[in-house]
């Protein structure tokens, strides 16, 4: 008896517990049907004073008035917004919703309930017709047709119409706005009016009984000519040299596969080469000599990318021609070992050698590859003065070299090195711990350039996911670009480091299908020193600033602006919503300011800090990385 009461006590307790801590329902619950779109919508709106910022909201409908007793409601949806649009309604029905909000899994009574009818919308209908015309032969294309595509928020479905024995076209469509694109085999395809894109075209509106007629012409396909780059390579004696030109595609676009960028050749064993190139290409050449006590070269005689000559392949181009300089000797160098983080396997790496300069954010770069089967390096010939080493490999987390063993991903926090113009510097060793992947899902790619557009190479990019965690690692090449690969699903924050140059953060990357691609093209700005005016910028605008350092451990800087004077709030929260710390409550007068978030208290991984100021309201991620 006994047993059974205590029994019965516990669960009571806890039947008390749980309705206690039941949040409370969302209110004012409306509904409102949307004719602006192709298809009739139901939008949704609420109230709801949950404190968690991530509170979820379940969205119940059922088909039928509210009084209609022959359905019932089912969830259909959750979120984390105090709206919803539920596009799967069909004229002439009506549709009853109501909403629970749910904390911790505990899910509310339901909110009021609402119902909503959708009226049949009268439909007309207007005509365009035309002929599709060969431009240059002024005669009806037969193998043609044109495509309407109903612009934004215009109804009706996108059609194609084929062109009949005379060229001729016809469409009856829904009132609206459209784009019209024709094609053909073997003509240019255009949007109307003679424009490559959508963004670019003309809308065309059509009424309520309008009959249009357009006459298009489209032009021949003319396939692209391909034509040689030509030249030679050789040193200051004029003794031909054996070595690897690099063609370097500026005018194309980011693609999955980088190489597609770059087209590259060797000579021969008279330092001859050709380039074979897409007409209307732009390039950049540059030769790295097998012999190495010749310095690279850029065409026409330059040392970096930057500087380098541009050259259009308007027909054949020859005489790119490259006479090496000699490399200046120096009987010094750094040598050490790359290996995993136990110390036994010998890793497939590069090693990168950043020359520290005083003078503005002009740096010395070398590098080179490990031997595969030691993982031993040697830097040798260094130009005297002081460095910082960087080793990457592929798979495997990069680090800065510091003399302690403790991987770091900041320049700043590197150990230096002085290198004499006769001094060997041994046992610079690394240890790299592997990424542990079991799906990997995706890359991200892009460029690296700094503040007016030219590329930065021997920049570390390194994405962080929602745990805290680094999951990938990439190096810019000559021409800025890199690649991240083997990125499970996740969201990803992007931090890009480069010595003498301010870091670079990009938040709301996401990793949500099996090799899906991200491009982030990154502008670093000059690691200046920038003194204070006599006379600050007034603020004009709300603005939450990423924080400094990020990641950060333990301790991090957030910036702010206020063009008035408000009731201000900043709440850090974690992954799952729930707020972690205040750092910010109360009257703010308006102007810039700092506070400073210890997170010595918590565990790494990613962070929301959220500010609220009057009807401001902003959220910025944050890394907590130990």
């Amino acid at each position: 008896m006994k047993k059974l009461l205590l029994s019965l006590f516990i669960s009571l307790f806890f039947l008390t517990a749980w309705s206690s801590a039941q949040p409370n329902p969302p209110a004012n619950l409306s509904a409102t049907v949307d004719y602006s779109g192709r298809y009739p919508k139901v939008n949704l709106a609420w109230q709801n004073d949950s404190a968690s910022m991530w509170t979820k909201f379940n969205i119940y409908k059922k088909f039928g008035s509210l009084n209609d007793s022959t359905s019932r409601f089912v969830r259909i949806w959750s979120t984390h917004y105090k709206t919803f649009t539920d596009y799967f309604v069909q004229p002439g029905r009506t549709y009853s919703y109501y909403v629970t909000s749910v904390v911790n899994r505990v899910e509310s009574v339901p909110s009021n309930m609402v119902e909503a009818q959708v009226i049949a919308p009268v439909i007309t209908h207007g005509k365009i017709s035309g002929v599709l015309m060969n431009d240059s032969a002024n005669i009806p294309i037969t193998r043609g047709g044109v495509k309407f595509i109903p612009a934004l928020n215009s109804a009706g479905n996108p059609m194609f119409v084929p062109t009949d024995s005379n060229g001729f076209f016809s469409a009856r469509l829904r009132t609206g706005n459209y784009y019209m694109f024709s094609s053909a085999q073997g003509f240019v395809g255009e949007f109307y009016d003679n424009v490559s894109t959508m963004q670019t075209a003309t809308k065309i509106t059509v009424l309520e009984n309008d009959s249009l007629v357009f006459t298009i012409g489209l032009a021949k396909f003319v396939p692209p000519s391909f034509y040689s780059l030509i030249g030679w390579v050789k040193d200051g004696s004029g003794t031909p040299q054996r070595a690897w030109v690099s063609a370097y595609l500026i005018n194309r676009n980011n693609g999955h596969d980088m190489h597609r960028r770059k087209l590259q050749t060797p000579t021969d064993s008279l330092g001859n080469f050709t380039l074979t190139l897409k007409q209307n290409d732009t390039v950049i050449v540059y030769a790295f000599s097998h012999n190495r006590t010749l310095l690279p070269e850029y065409w026409n005689d330059k040392r970096t990318f930057a500087e380098a000559d541009r050259i259009a392949i308007l027909g054949n181009v020859t005489d790119i021609n490259m006479t090496l300089d000699p490399v200046p000797v120096y009987n010094n160098g750094i040598t050490g070992t790359v290996m995993d983080s136990a110390g036994v396997l010998p890793l497939k790496a590069f090693i990168y050698a950043y020359k520290k300069v005083n003078n503005g954010i002009r740096y010395t770069k070398y590098h080179t590859p490990t031997d595969s089967a030691t993982g031993s390096y040697s830097l040798t010939n260094l130009e005297p003065g002081t460095y910082i080493l960087l080793s990457w490999a592929r798979g495997y987390k990069s680090t800065y070299f510091r003399f302690d063993g403790t991987p770091t991903l900041n320049w700043r926090d590197a150990d230096t090195l002085v290198v004499n113009a006769n001094d060997v510097i041994p046992n610079i060793n690394f240890q790299l711990r592997q990424f542990i992947r079991r799906n990997s899902a995706g890359f991200v790619l892009g460029t690296v350039k700094q503040r007016g557009g030219n590329a930065l190479d021997g920049a570390l990019m390194y994405a962080i996911n929602t745990k805290g965690e680094v999951a990938g690692c990439g190096i810019s090449d000559l021409d800025g670009s890199y690649e991240i690969e083997g990125l499970e699903k996740d969201e990803y924050f992007l931090v890009t480091n480069l010595m003498n140059y301010d870091d670079n953060f990009a938040s709301d990357i996401t990793i949500s299908g099996e090799n899906e691609i991200q491009q982030i093209d990154v502008v670093l700005n000059p690691n200046e020193v920038t003194g204070v005016s006599e006379n600050p910028n007034v603020v004009t605008e709300y603005r939450l600033a990423q924080n400094y350092p990020n990641p950060f451990n333990p301790s991090t800087v957030i910036s702010y602006s206020l063009p008035v004077s408000g009731l201000v709030t900043m709440k850090v929260y974690n992954i799952l919503g729930v707020e972690v710390a205040t750092m910010v409550n109360g009257e703010v007068a308006a102007g810039e300011h700092q506070v400073k978030f210890d997170g010595s208290n918590l565990a790494s991984g990613m962070y929301f800090v959220k500010l609220q100021a009057n009807d401001f309201v902003t959220v910025k991620k944050i890394v907590l990385m130990k």
